[in-house]
């Protein structure tokens, strides 16, 4: 319930060799269509089919901390809007004395890039704390209570 899942075969996590039928099963038709005819893996997997387009900003700014502080945005873009993106790199110095590095880069996704994201975040599980167990618990056993008695009318 607290992670969504409802498809026991397809809500958590595939192994690997699962992974690779289910992106082969599901891009065959596009593999198929091809001019070069093509697996559906195969295909996922080409740098030339492309899922999404982004712009990645890195703000590296150098502090009292011996690392300092890294923030990076991932921006989706559209094809057009990508191909216009220049990469580069800069450097500021701000008004306490830090400076502050920013590089711009590009990158794309392929399908198969896309769909491991998704299969990987899958692995982040989510738990109750302690202190709602009982109080989930309770609710639960209302809720079915009230459902049971209904299906016996």
């Amino acid at each position: 319930m607290f992670n969504d899942i409802i498809d026991p075969q397809f809500d958590w996590p595939l192994k690997y060799d699962s992974f690779i039928k289910f992106v082969d099963t599901k891009y065959t038709a596009n593999g198929a269509a091809n001019t070069t005819v093509q697996t559906g893996l195969a295909w996922a997997m080409s740098t030339n089919n492309v899922q999404a387009y982004y712009k990645i900003v890195k703000r590296t700014t150098t502090d009292t901390t011996p690392q300092g502080t890294t923030i990076e945005e991932k921006i989706e873009l559209d094809a057009n809007t990508y191909a216009n993106v220049a990469t580069s790199s800069a450097t500021y110095t701000l008004a306490d004395g830090t400076t502050t590095v920013q590089t711009i880069t590009k990158e794309k996704q392929t399908y198969y890039d896309y769909e491991m994201e998704v299969n990987e975040a899958k692995r982040d599980i989510k738990l109750l704390k302690n202190d709602f167990v009982s109080i989930v618990e309770k609710e639960f056993k209302k809720v079915i209570k009230s459902w049971v008695t209904k299906k016996s009318k």
